[in-house]
């Protein structure tokens, strides 16, 4: 075993300096990672909620109206968000897709780009204060990490926020390290992120910037980050690239927008947990083990010398990046994993140069190493359990090439944390990222596409069309109101209440309505509010996850009505 290790190291160090003489080779070795971690499963994961299906919805119905200013899921407006990841979604849709008729992948395309693109200017962005080898080191490690994976296959904000604010923060460090004089590239880049951050999701990326600049003007005594900056040039520069939306969508709704994207949105999450996302104190201690996973647990490892570098360059920038804003979102009330996502770039460069500069060799705390071999391994357990066990415990049903992908992924953590153990940090660094590469196309590709028991909404659909051709009508449901199924269905599809559907179906032998019955009452007491003797067409029973209770709907119409009397199932 020590031999393996042993070999194992030194790969992972001579494969690291190889990567650091070429900034091609870097790019290389990230792209093909992203073949690897981020393009398995966008086509075959079905589309997710909620707010995956609010997100294309609403761009989908931009192309169907012609309106490119405001945004609506249905007949009601989506105004949380600006329009930013709408226009790129409907981009990627007209350029790849066939508009407004395109698959969920093509919606997704935005976010594998804005991972990749993070990914590779994470090494533009910490090679002037990490060097070469732990900028390398810090891009692998944040394009593997299980949260900006799971966001590259989920057509909303977050990883295209992400791409602006590495590239914000990369020319902030050039300006504070004074690498820049003239309004140049790096302010070009500043200014520009910073526009299409504010239209990709508001102020989230002038936080992270704008507390990054606080912090070092404060520890440096000094206003000099602020004026490198080029404000006189670069706010108007912003202003002109993004207020024309802002104007635009403000007088097109008589303002209304600013009422609902800042008082009941951004306001209503500082004050309390908006949609019961509450978390309490800590909950990002708590959950950055498995966000950042695999590589959060060599945190407690690195504390002690990052500790005693807090004065060096790069630990102060990488503060500045990193601290403001995890206490900002640590009292802020509304919690969710993935908010503390624009600091991870931040938490990479500061392992990584702990791997590449620190006393490797040194590492005589047994509790830390045992610590962070207990928090690695719970990650592991969690995600590769999830191929191993998902089909047997959601569905029953054994799924065999997954279960021995899962099998093989916990093996290899096994040998990971015996790296971890034996101090052989780079063993570690070449095995998980063997892991990921496995793990993702597991879980992405076999495992979560397989739980049909989740995905209720396509089975809605294709039930709803073994109906169409002969009696043909919107797709109507009572109690599942998940935005997926208007993705799929189509804009006119009819979310509606008890109340309503009993009507419809008194009044119309035509009519047919999926009602969710554990919800809703049983099927005896829909028939019997309705007077009429009624027909089960279709049985769906799954798990919806959102609420994290199963669910059983059925589609009803009158047994006096066509459906039931002369149409057969397509």
């Amino acid at each position: 075993m020590s031999g393996l290790l042993d070999r194992l190291d030194g790969f992972g160090r001579d494969g690291l300096t190889w990567l650091a003489g070429s900034v091609w080779r870097q790019i290389g070795a990230v792209l093909v990672l992203a073949l690897f971690v981020f393009v398995p499963g966008q086509a075959s994961l079905p589309v997710t909620d909620r707010d995956e299906g609010r997100y294309v919805q609403a761009s989908k119905q931009m192309m169907e109206t012609g309106d490119y200013i405001d945004i609506r899921f249905q007949d009601g407006p989506r105004w949380k968000k600006p329009v930013g990841i709408y226009w790129l979604q409907i981009g990627a849709a007209h350029t790849l897709g066939e508009a407004a008729a395109s698959e969920i992948w093509v919606y997704r395309v935005p976010s594998l780009l804005g991972a990749l693109g993070a990914v590779l200017l994470t090494i533009w962005g910490l090679r002037p204060i990490l060097g070469p080898p732990a900028a390398a080191l810090a891009a692998l490690m944040l394009g593997s990490s299980i949260l900006l994976i799971g966001e590259a296959h989920i057509a909303k904000t977050d990883a295209a926020l992400l791409l602006t604010i590495v590239a914000a923060q990369a020319a902030l460090a050039r300006m504070w390290l004074k690498q820049v004089s003239r309004f140049d590239l790096a302010h070009w880049v500043f200014w520009v992120a910073l526009a299409a951050g504010i239209l990709i999701k508001g102020p989230i990326i002038l936080i992270v910037t704008g507390l990054t600049m606080v912090w070092l003007c404060v520890a440096d005594r000094s206003l000099d980050v602020l004026r490198q900056s080029r404000p006189a040039i670069g706010l108007p520069l912003l202003l002109a690239l993004a207020a024309p939306w802002f104007v635009a969508i403000g007088v097109q709704t008589d303002w209304a927008f600013y009422i609902e994207s800042i008082g009941n949105d951004l306001l209503g999450k500082v004050g309390s947990g908006a949609e019961a996302h509450w978390g309490p104190p800590g909950y990002y201690l708590a959950t950055i083990w498995f966000s950042f996973w695999p590589w959060a647990p060599l945190l407690i490892l690195a504390l002690p010398w990052l500790w005693s570098q807090r004065h060096s360059d790069a630990m102060r920038f990488l503060t500045a990046w990193t601290v403001p804003y995890w206490v900002v979102f640590a009292v802020t009330a509304t919690k969710l994993p993935h908010y503390i996502l624009p600091v991870l770039p931040a938490l990479a460069g500061m392992l990584a140069r702990w791997m590449t500069e620190g006393p490797l060799g040194e590492l005589r705390n047994r509790w830390a190493r045992r610590g962070a071999v207990v928090l690695f391994m719970l990650g592991a357990l969690g995600f590769s359990g999830i191929a191993l066990a998902a089909g047997l415990i959601v569905e029953g049903r054994t799924m065999p090439v997954t279960m021995a992908m899962g099998a093989a992924c916990l093996g290899l953590c096994v040998l990971a944390a015996i790296s971890l153990l034996r101090q052989r940090i780079f063993a570690f660094g070449v095995t998980a990222l063997v892991v990921m590469a496995l793990l993702t196309p597991a879980l992405l590709t076999r495992t979560l596409p397989a739980l049909k028991t989740l995905f209720i909404s396509p089975r809605m659909v294709e039930a709803h069309a073994a109906w169409e051709a002969c009696a043909p009508q919107p797709l109507i449901t009572v109690g599942y109101h998940e935005p997926s199924l208007v993705f799929l269905a189509g804009t006119e599809t009819e979310l509606i209440w008890p109340e309503e559907a009993i009507a419809r179906l008194q009044s119309d032998p035509e009519a047919r309505i999926f009602f969710e019955t554990p919800r809703r009452g049983t099927l005896e007491s829909i028939t019997e509010a309705v007077g009429q003797p009624l027909t089960v067409l279709e049985a769906i029973y799954g798990l919806n996850y959102n609420g994290g209770e199963p669910a059983g709907i059925h589609l009803l119409p009158r047994s006096d009505g066509k459906l039931a009397t002369d149409c057969a199932r397509n």
